[in-house]
């Protein structure tokens, strides 16, 4: 039984491109999954103990086997029922990063819990709008579907590997991943809208409205440069604000949120085309189309309320490098990202060294990444 090896699973990062704040109005937006990517690594252990260990929090925490075995039966289609979510409260109070942890545990090992440690390490920080927690959670329910999964259920001995050449894990597979996560979101966040479980389980890109989660078959590479401003931002009061703002003023809002479908709804276009375009003159011309609805959006969502002093200051040091600039999330601060022209021979290492001497944290990273592996 201990023969078992080492399972390592990991999940990327999520980006949103267009439509962020639109979206809980109606409108369309745009995620993608980006080359940063959060690692689980699984062993079994003789120690009788379940144990997670999260180096970039500082937190470690073990629990008897015995202790982690729900007492009734696992709710049906493993839902977060409130017994479900009392039983693991108790088991790790106030710390819901844990208890989405025990939840997957639970009901991944269809309640035949067994001692193992787990550790989780991103590549990308959290709690700025990057999907930290998604990417966590994927990464955590692919590496105890590993270990706990049947033989016969199980991929073959190389599964990245084995992954890589589909894409993607087996799509039934993936959904199921993706649903255990979706649960460990709603437990963490209260009301998900399932766009950061869904791309970082699927990869590539999605849009998303009233809802409904379209896949985005294909999605050309963007170079970009993410930069988190460090000015922390309340999500909830953030969209609360754009809502009272459409309230008190619906004919001056609506055509503001119809320009960003429209944007929305363009980038989809765009994206079918160009997807594996090679012809320099027609990147060139799809990644200015691109800039022109990086900068209209970023200033619509301006107008809305949800821009920030610091979000300007990032949006202007990039102008100086002739680079368009927009927020992605929430606003009010969290992250921005920039477009890096494909011919700009500078690349992005001018605008980075602008950015952090004006105190900002920036790393390059790409869309249309795999999703989990």
């Amino acid at each position: 039984e201990m023969s078992q090896k080492q399972i390592i699973c990991s999940a990327p990062a999520k980006v949103i491109l267009f439509g962020e704040q639109v979206v809980v109005l109606g409108r369309t937006a745009i995620a993608t999954a980006l080359d940063l990517r959060t690692y689980a690594k699984l062993a079994p252990t003789t120690d009788e103990k379940v144990s997670i260990h999260l180096p970039d929090l500082n937190t470690s925490m073990a629990w008897p086997v015995a202790a982690v075995k729900y007492p009734g039966s696992l709710p049906e289609g493993d839902s977060l029922t409130s017994e479900m979510l009392a039983f693991i409260e108790q088991l790790a109070p106030n710390d819901r990063g844990l208890q989405a942890f025990l939840y997957l545990t639970i009901c991944i090992s269809k309640n035949a819990v067994k001692s193992f440690s787990v550790s989780v390490k991103s590549e990308f920080q959290h709690g700025v709008g990057l999907g930290s927690s998604a990417a966590y959670n994927v990464a955590l329910a692919a590496a105890l579907w590993q270990f706990f999964a049947p033989d016969d259920a199980k991929l073959e001995s190389a599964p990245a590997r084995h992954w890589k050449s589909s894409r993607k894990p087996l799509i039934g597979l993936a959904t199921m991943i993706n649903g255990w996560a979706f649960n460990a979101e709603k437990l963490m966040h209260g009301t998900p809208s399932g766009i950061d479980n869904s791309v970082s389980t699927f990869g590539g890109a999605v849009s998303l409205k009233k809802g409904q989660l379209q896949p985005i078959a294909q999605v050309p590479k963007l170079n970009i440069v993410v930069t988190n401003t460090k000015v922390s931002r309340n999500t909830k009061l953030l969209v609360a604000k754009v809502g009272e703002l459409y309230r008190r003023h619906p004919t001056v809002v609506e055509p503001l949120l119809d320009s960003v479908e429209a944007i929305s709804r363009s980038v989809l276009d765009l994206f079918e085309t160009h997807a594996s375009e090679s012809d320099s003159s027609k990147i060139a011309e799809f990644e200015k189309t691109i800039e022109d609805y990086i900068d209209v959006n970023h200033h619509v969502l301006v107008a809305l309320g949800v821009g920030h002093p610091a979000l300007s200051r990032v949006v202007d040091t990039g102008a100086k490098f002739q680079v368009h600039t927009k927020l992605t999330g929430a606003g009010g601060g969290g992250c921005a990202f920039s477009l890096i022209p494909s011919s700009s021979a500078e690349g992005s290492a001018g605008l980075r060294k602008a950015l952090t001497a004006e105190g900002f944290d920036c790393f390059d990273a790409s869309t249309g990444a795999v999703g989990v592996l």
